[in-house]
């Protein structure tokens, strides 16, 4: 089995019922605007088509056998939120599915729920910051790849590239 294919397989099996571990946090006004840029890269530029109804967020590191994850500091949440009210940290997410390869809906609404993951800390090239993002929102029903996260005039920009899809 390819890496790739083992690397999907773990994000879509550990999306919101991994163990919470300790995880390095953005502190500084630079890290967390570039955090928040990059989960804002994977909201916009998934192209996963769904109709979200609550997205749930976490940062993530590679372990020994399969990535560690954390909620995402409250000042990255709450700036998240500013521009996506039903956006919550993943362990605040309570979900379900109707079959092995269903959708995650959120127990209490029904809503369609989708995991976003950013994993810390980024690649440094140049004058860009690379992250690996991942989104999950069901069985068959998410991706992964870089996002390159920079700034142009002030402003961040940023791209996400889906390199792995399930």
């Amino acid at each position: 089995m390819s890496r790739a294919v083992v690397f999907v397989l773990v994000v879509i099996m550990c999306a919101g019922c991994a163990h919470r571990v300790p995880i390095p946090q953005p502190v500084d006004r630079e890290a967390i605007e570039a955090t928040q840029a990059a989960f804002e890269s994977l909201i916009a530029q998934n192209g996963s088509g769904v109709d979200v109804g609550v997205y749930c967020v976490s940062l993530a590191r590679f372990g020994q056998a399969r990535p560690d994850h954390a909620d995402p500091s409250a000042t990255v949440v709450s700036g998240l939120a500013l521009a996506h009210v039903s956006l919550r940290p993943s362990s605040g997410c309570s979900t379900r599915r109707n079959s092995l390869f269903g959708r995650f809906q959120e127990k209490s609404t029904g809503k369609q729920v989708m995991f976003l993951q950013v994993f810390v800390p980024p690649h440094v090239s140049a004058d860009t910051l690379i992250y690996w993002g991942s989104y999950s929102c069901g069985g068959l029903c998410g991706g992964a790849g870089p996002i390159r996260v920079w700034r142009q005039d002030g402003k961040w920009q940023t791209q996400f590239t889906v390199e792995l899809i399930s």
